[in-house]
């Protein structure tokens, strides 16, 4: 979770330094499929995401004002509890509901149609 935490923040860093570059948003694709890859491992990674709302928001603004500072914060608070509280728990959900198909729907009607047939 450590190393996690720590590469995400350390593309967070570099993503600031080269992002006025061509194909700098590269980087915040990274720091997205490896906060996925850390949830799996702990959710102590989602608290790097206010800080990437406040480094993409002092970066991307040309005049940054506490009032914006605090609008970044309190969206950064919004975007964490809908991954924490509606993503997450969602995806275990459907995934349930898949199974749950596959299983229980999908195999019953393959095998009464092979049963039909003979």
């Amino acid at each position: 979770s450590s190393l996690f935490t720590a590469v995400v923040y350390w593309c967070i860093l570099k993503w600031e330094d080269v992002a006025d570059q061509p194909y700098a948003n590269r980087w915040l694709v990274l720091i997205a499929y490896l906060m996925g890859l850390s949830i799996g491992v702990h959710l102590l990674n989602l608290l790097s995401i206010p800080v990437l709302v406040l480094v993409y928001y002092y970066r991307k603004t040309e005049k940054p004002t506490g009032k914006g500072a605090i609008c970044a914060l309190i969206a950064s608070c919004f975007i964490l509890v809908a991954i924490l509280y509606g993503i997450i728990p969602g995806f275990a959900e459907v995934a349930g509901q898949f199974e749950l198909f596959f299983v229980n729907s999908l195999i019953q009607k393959l095998i009464n149609y092979k049963y039909d047939k003979i």
